[in-house]
Protein backbone atom coordinates (compact mmCIF):
# COMPACT_ATOMS: atom_id res chain seq x y z
CA UNK A 1 0.00 0.00 0.00
CA UNK A 2 2.82 2.37 0.94
CA UNK A 3 4.55 1.63 -2.37
CA UNK A 4 1.36 2.40 -4.33
CA UNK A 5 0.98 5.76 -2.57
CA UNK A 6 4.61 6.61 -3.30
CA UNK A 7 4.18 5.77 -6.98
CA UNK A 8 0.96 7.81 -7.15
CA UNK A 9 2.64 10.82 -5.48
CA UNK A 10 5.64 10.60 -7.82
CA UNK A 11 3.36 10.37 -10.87
CA UNK A 12 1.33 13.39 -9.71
CA UNK A 13 4.44 15.53 -9.07
CA UNK A 14 5.94 14.53 -12.44
CA UNK A 15 2.70 15.42 -14.26
CA UNK A 16 2.55 18.81 -12.52
CA UNK A 17 6.15 19.60 -13.49
CA UNK A 18 5.56 18.53 -17.10
CA UNK A 19 2.50 20.81 -17.30
CA UNK A 20 4.38 23.72 -15.70
CA UNK A 21 7.12 23.42 -18.32
CA UNK A 22 4.38 23.48 -20.99
CA UNK A 23 3.39 27.00 -19.89
CA UNK A 24 6.61 28.55 -21.19
CA UNK A 25 6.18 30.69 -24.28
CA UNK A 26 4.74 33.82 -25.84
CA UNK A 27 0.96 34.24 -26.06
CA UNK A 28 -0.67 37.06 -28.04
CA UNK A 29 -4.15 38.53 -27.67
CA UNK A 30 -5.75 41.11 -29.98
CA UNK A 31 -8.87 42.98 -28.94
CA UNK A 32 -10.80 45.64 -30.82
CA UNK A 33 -12.96 48.21 -29.10
CA UNK A 34 -14.33 51.69 -29.46
CA UNK A 35 -13.20 54.12 -26.75
CA UNK A 36 -15.96 55.03 -24.27
CA UNK A 37 -15.73 58.69 -25.31
CA UNK A 38 -16.17 57.77 -28.98
CA UNK A 39 -13.74 57.88 -31.86
CA UNK A 40 -12.23 55.28 -34.11
CA UNK A 41 -12.00 51.62 -33.23
CA UNK A 42 -8.73 50.69 -31.52
CA UNK A 43 -6.84 47.40 -31.73
CA UNK A 44 -5.01 46.53 -28.54
CA UNK A 45 -2.38 43.79 -28.69
CA UNK A 46 -1.27 42.17 -25.45
CA UNK A 47 1.71 39.83 -25.35
CA UNK A 48 2.22 37.49 -22.40
CA UNK A 49 5.80 36.16 -22.19
CA UNK A 50 5.49 33.36 -19.62
CA UNK A 51 8.01 31.13 -17.88
CA UNK A 52 7.33 28.46 -15.30
CA UNK A 53 9.72 27.83 -12.43
CA UNK A 54 8.09 24.89 -10.66
CA UNK A 55 4.70 26.18 -9.49
CA UNK A 56 5.87 29.80 -9.77
CA UNK A 57 5.06 31.87 -12.86
CA UNK A 58 7.34 34.66 -14.07
CA UNK A 59 7.57 36.77 -17.21
CA UNK A 60 6.18 39.99 -18.64
CA UNK A 61 2.98 41.49 -20.06
CA UNK A 62 3.30 44.03 -22.89
CA UNK A 63 0.34 45.98 -24.25
CA UNK A 64 0.49 47.93 -27.52
CA UNK A 65 -2.19 50.19 -28.97
CA UNK A 66 -3.14 52.09 -25.86
CA UNK A 67 -1.96 55.38 -24.49
CA UNK A 68 -1.71 58.84 -25.88
CA UNK A 69 0.91 60.13 -28.25
CA UNK A 70 1.99 56.77 -29.60
CA UNK A 71 3.82 55.69 -26.47
CA UNK A 72 6.14 52.77 -27.04
CA UNK A 73 4.85 49.62 -25.36
CA UNK A 74 7.01 48.48 -22.49
CA UNK A 75 7.07 45.09 -20.81
CA UNK A 76 5.72 44.97 -17.27
CA UNK A 77 7.04 42.27 -14.95
CA UNK A 78 4.72 39.59 -13.62
CA UNK A 79 4.72 39.43 -9.81
CA UNK A 80 3.29 36.82 -7.42
CA UNK A 81 2.66 34.39 -10.29
CA UNK A 82 1.29 30.95 -9.41
CA UNK A 83 0.53 27.79 -11.36
CA UNK A 84 -2.04 25.32 -10.04
CA UNK A 85 -2.77 22.61 -12.57
CA UNK A 86 -3.82 24.47 -15.73
CA UNK A 87 -4.83 27.60 -13.75
CA UNK A 88 -2.54 30.63 -13.73
CA UNK A 89 -2.79 33.68 -11.48
CA UNK A 90 -0.46 36.66 -11.44
CA UNK A 91 -0.27 40.41 -10.98
CA UNK A 92 1.27 43.38 -12.77
CA UNK A 93 1.89 46.79 -11.24
CA UNK A 94 2.17 50.01 -13.23
CA UNK A 95 2.89 53.52 -12.07
CA UNK A 96 1.13 56.40 -13.81
CA UNK A 97 0.65 60.11 -13.14
CA UNK A 98 -2.41 59.09 -11.15
CA UNK A 99 -0.49 56.67 -8.96
CA UNK A 100 0.07 52.93 -8.82
CA UNK A 101 -2.32 50.48 -10.50
CA UNK A 102 -2.31 46.77 -9.69
CA UNK A 103 -3.89 44.30 -12.12
CA UNK A 104 -4.84 40.73 -11.26
CA UNK A 105 -4.85 38.15 -14.05
CA UNK A 106 -6.65 34.80 -13.74
CA UNK A 107 -6.29 32.44 -16.68
CA UNK A 108 -6.69 28.87 -17.83
CA UNK A 109 -4.28 27.23 -20.25
CA UNK A 110 -5.80 24.73 -22.67
CA UNK A 111 -3.22 23.52 -25.19
CA UNK A 112 -1.93 26.65 -26.94
CA UNK A 113 -4.79 28.89 -25.79
CA UNK A 114 -4.71 31.09 -22.70
CA UNK A 115 -8.17 32.32 -21.67
CA UNK A 116 -8.85 34.57 -18.73
CA UNK A 117 -9.75 37.88 -17.22
CA UNK A 118 -7.92 40.89 -15.89
CA UNK A 119 -9.23 42.93 -12.97
CA UNK A 120 -7.92 46.20 -11.62
CA UNK A 121 -7.47 45.97 -7.88
CA UNK A 122 -8.73 48.83 -5.78
CA UNK A 123 -11.34 50.11 -8.20
CA UNK A 124 -13.41 49.49 -11.23
CA UNK A 125 -11.55 52.02 -13.33
CA UNK A 126 -13.00 54.49 -15.79
CA UNK A 127 -16.12 54.27 -17.90
CA UNK A 128 -18.30 52.33 -15.49
CA UNK A 129 -15.78 49.51 -15.09
CA UNK A 130 -15.11 48.89 -18.78
CA UNK A 131 -11.45 49.84 -18.37
CA UNK A 132 -11.18 48.15 -14.96
CA UNK A 133 -11.95 44.59 -16.04
CA UNK A 134 -11.65 42.62 -19.22
CA UNK A 135 -11.57 39.14 -20.65
CA UNK A 136 -8.94 37.91 -23.06
CA UNK A 137 -8.00 34.96 -25.24
CA UNK A 138 -4.36 34.65 -26.24
CA UNK A 139 -2.76 32.15 -28.62
CA UNK A 140 0.74 30.72 -28.28
CA UNK A 141 3.06 32.06 -30.99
Amino acid sequence: MKKCLSIFALTFVTAALVFAAGVDGKYVSEQKFTPPNGGDEITVTTTFALKAEGDKLTGTVTTAGMGRGGNEPRPIDIVDGKIEGNKLTFFTVTTTQRGEMKWKYEATLDGDTLTGKRTREGGEGRAGGRMGTGEFTAKRQ
